[in-house]
Order: structure tokens, then sequence, then C-alpha cells
């Protein structure tokens, strides 16, 4: 049945047709504050005696006003652990977290505040609502966080959530969060809202009732570190792919599926590409109608399930062409394999195609169809090579470094 999208709740960016996308350097990248988060952990007890004291000892090895902040960041997020009992007068908020080396929400951001402006770095405490932070709760209120100017531009820093989160049972479990650090305001609204709406810092600020709206967020979102990058300032309609563009960490991948209620729709509906540390994710509704876009995500390299990370809700209203991606087995997803073409995950018989992708660390790499193997060629960084599909199924299959079998990436139908 035919069908054009209309995003109700999600971020968004609409095409007509999606392109190839841009080659990737290699996923683990070395960090830029690796040299100033090293000094801030390994901080000892004597550099906390004062709060001036703390701010020089953390400046050392910073030359920039970012990397001032990150310095502050990074020691908050190691030393001082969340206590919602731990709440002292404001005037004394930042001195009690240095000194008890725990604090509530406020005491958190007082902290990182009296830091900032001990480097000359313009910084407010903002009060709001905060999501996907604490399991079994869509929504904790009463959150404050940090808003910091740098060269004329808000962004937002949460030390609280780069410090952890908050269980089922309650308690406060220790993982620090890249993720929650320099934040622009457009990423930003997706987790929290301000009380005082001058403080989301965008051109059209957006109401309670549409930050409700825009996705439901798990706490597994903050946990493994993913952010989304953009969002629509209304609604809109895609012939027939809604794209999202997610920020995800080089040791995090994830994937995502189609629900009409909790009915699952075919796998071939989505398909997610890893690029450095941009996943995007394409999304074709094959019906008109309501359903869910869910967002799952894990560690790379660890072995277990996907932990639900985001929901959107999306309309699917007469009018577009259907669409199917090709279905992507789990070495596609933890190898973050990028396929630039073919994108459908239809094939028509005896019509010649051709493929490209890049496979990290892929010694070969094979169009397998029946008992035939169709050997691609490494050009640039990007496997090529051209097929005549037959048969009911096409599949792409790789080989590895230490691996005495190939891992199937893609299956594609030939119709």
């Amino acid at each position: 049945m035919l069908c054009r999208v209309r995003v109700i709740f999600g971020f968004v960016l609409l095409m007509a047709a999606v392109g190839a996308l841009p080659v990737s350097g290699a996923d683990a990248q070395e960090s830029p504050y690796e040299a100033i988060d090293s000094h801030a952990v390994s901080a000892p007890s004597s550099a906390a005696a004062s709060l001036d004291g703390l701010a020089a000892y953390l400046c050392e090895p910073a030359r920039l006003p970012r990397e001032k902040l990150r310095a502050f960041y990074r020691w908050v997020t190691a030393f001082v652990r969340y206590d919602p009992a731990a709440g002292a007068e404001p005037s004394d908020a930042a001195l009690a977290a240095l000194r008890n080396r725990r604090a509530d929400a406020a005491g958190f951001a007082a902290l990182y505040e009296a830091l900032a402006r001990s480097a000359g770095v313009e910084s407010a405490t903002v009060r709001g609502a905060l999501r996907g932070w604490q399991s079994g709760a869509s929504e904790q209120g009463g959150h404050v966080w940090n808003a910091v100017n740098l060269d004329g531009a808000w962004q937002f820093v949460d030390c609280l959530s780069g410090a952890g989160f908050q269980n089922a049972a309650g308690a406060f479990e220790a993982a620090f969060n890249e993720s929650s650090f320099l934040v622009p305001p457009e990423s930003f609204i997706f987790t929290h809202f301000p009380e005082d709406a001058n403080w989301q810092k965008l051109a059209e600020p957006l109401s309670r009732e549409a930050f409700e709206g825009l996705f439901e967020a798990k706490p597994a979102l903050s946990q493994l570190g993913i952010r989304p990058v953009s969002f629509p300032r209304k609604w809109d309609q895609s012939p027939d792919t809604v794209v999202l563009r997610v920020h995800v960490p080089a040791d995090v991948c994830i994937s995502a599926r189609l629900y009409v209620g909790t009915d699952e729709i075919p796998e071939t509906s989505t398909f997610v590409q890893h690029v450095g540390e941009t996943a995007t994710v394409l999304a074709a509704p094959p019906l008109p109608g309501g359903c869910s876009l869910m967002l799952f995500g894990k560690m790379r390299n660890e072995p277990g399930s996907y932990r639900w990370v985001a929901q959107y809700k999306l309309r699917a209203m007469p009018g577009a062409g259907e669409r199917r991606f090709p279905e992507a087995l789990e070495s596609m997803k933890t190898r973050r394999a990028v396929l630039h073409a073919p994108l459908t995950g239809r094939l028509k018989k005896d019509a010649p195609v051709e493929f490209r992708l890049q496979v990290e660390e892929a010694t070969n790499l094979a169009l397998v169809v029946l008992n035939k193997w169709y050997w691609l060629r490494a050009t640039d960084g990007v496997w090529q090579g051209t097929v005549t599909p037959f048969g009911d199924l096409l599949q792409v299959a790789a080989r590895f470094p230490g691996k005495s079998t190939y891992e199937v990436l893609l299956r594609y139908s030939v119709e």
C-alpha cells in the first residue's frame, strides 16, 4: 500500500532520496580531553581544600576556556556523588558539595558554576525537568544544570547526569557520561526542559506540550552516551523515508524497529548506518496510520541484548511509494560497516546492480547468490563490484583477521 510519512513526534531531516554516506575514519578516536581528564581524576585530596585551590589545580594543563570547563566537569563527575538528602542553603551549596563530596542536583550545579566563574567563564544555574535519567520514570522534576557562554554561544553542562544515574531501586549508580558536557541547545532540549523558556536558548522556544511530544527517553539513552542531533520545528511530510541523526559514541551501536501497537513491522522498514560518532537512522513505515519508531543500543564489543533507549511516534499518510531496506545482521552493526549502495532491499532479477561498502578491517568481501560467490575489490577503502542478481536471496559476507569463517552483513531479496 502506498503511504506518505508525517512526523508527529520525533526529530527528523526529511529527504526525497537518501544518497551515499561519506567514508568514515577509524572508529576509535583519541579524546581531545585525554590529558585534561587524566589530570582531573588524579587530583589529590589536598588540591580540593578550597574552591580557588581546586580551580587553580584543575586549570594547570588547560589553556582554552573549554579545556578548563572540561577539567571542572571531569572532577565533579568523578568525585561528587548524588545524595538527594544533601541539600544546602543556596549560598553554601557549592562549598558543601566540595567539602562533603555529596550533593543533590542543586549542589552539583552550584559547585560547577562556582568553578566556571573562577575561570572567568560566564555561567548560570538552570532549573527544570529532566527525562531519561531515573529508571522507571519518564521524567525527573526539580532538576538543576548549568549553562555556560563560550565565544558568545550558550551551551549546557549537566554534571549530575555526567556522574551517573538513578536505578530502578532508587540508588545512585556512578557511571561517567560523556554526552552531558557542552551540549548545544538544539540537542539539549530533548532531555532538559527549563522552567524559564529563555534558557532553552532556541530561536523558537518549545512549549511544554511540544517538549513532552518530542520523544520518550529511556535511562539507557544517557547511560550509553547517546543523544539526538536535531529535530523539526513543525510537522512535516516525506515522500517515503524519515531520516534521524543521533550522536553515538564510537564504542556503542544502535538498532531501530518500527511498531504498530505491540506488533513489530518487518525489520527491513528501518536501516541504521554508523559513521564516526553519528548514526543515521532511516525509517519507512509501510502502511498508513500511527506507528512507533524505537531505538535500541548496546556496547559494541559486549555480548547480550540491546537496551531500549528512545521511542518516536510517527504517522504514515497515504500518497507515496513503499520502501524497503536490506536486512542488516548483527555484524553489520557491531562492525560499523557503511553501505553506500544499494540502499533498497529489493533487487530486480537479471538487472545489474553495483555494490559499494566500507567495512573496516575486512580482508575479503563477497556477494553470495545460491552457491556462487562474487568477490568485491577494495579501492580507496571502499569495497565495490557489480553483479546481476538471480534466485531469491543475495547476501553480503565479509571475512576478518583471525576468523576462519565469513560473517553475513546484509541480506537482499531478489524479485
